[in-house]
């Protein structure tokens, strides 16, 4: 039987100018999401949705950026590690569990298919560079899978 695909909308807000990987907050992308996967605590947390993959979408609002946008391929935009932490090293490979990601043209939007069928704790790092900058912004929100699909 093939698992329920859902998508899975949130804003990604920079809280300052200058951000770290810690200053940055997600948020629910206003009434579309079907269930509150986004806890008070900041987590993405799936672990109820064991019958359903996810294709998350993560997007930087316009004028609440700072001029951040997503940097230019999906291999550099997000990194994912197996182990729970948070990637600081361009993986050799993307985890089989996720699909290829997309990226939108002008940078704003970034989604990408969480299919596992296991709970498991990934790392991601979303990555963003500011036009004139040399030096990425990193950052690491915490997300707890345990949906899934095949």
């Amino acid at each position: 039987m093939k698992a329920e695909k859902v998508d899975y909308y949130l804003t990604v807000t920079p809280t300052k100018s200058d951000p770290g990987s810690k200053d940055f907050k997600l948020a629910n992308q206003g009434n579309r999401n079907p269930d509150n996967y986004l806890k008070d605590d900041g987590k993405l947390d799936f672990t109820g949705a064991s019958k359903k993959c996810f294709k998350i979408h993560f997007t930087l609002l316009e004028g609440e950026t700072y001029g951040l946008r997503f940097l230019p391929s999906v291999k550099d935009a997000i990194w994912i590690a197996t182990d729970g932490s948070c990637p600081t090293e361009k993986p050799l490979k993307q985890p089989d569990e996720f699909e290829q990601g997309e990226l939108s043209a002008d940078r704003t939007i970034l989604s990408i298919v969480n299919k596992n069928k296991t709970k498991k704790s990934y790392g991601y790092a979303l990555r963003f560079e500011r036009e004139g900058s040399t030096v990425p912004k990193l950052f690491d929100p915490v997300v707890i899978s345990g949906g899934g699909g095949n």
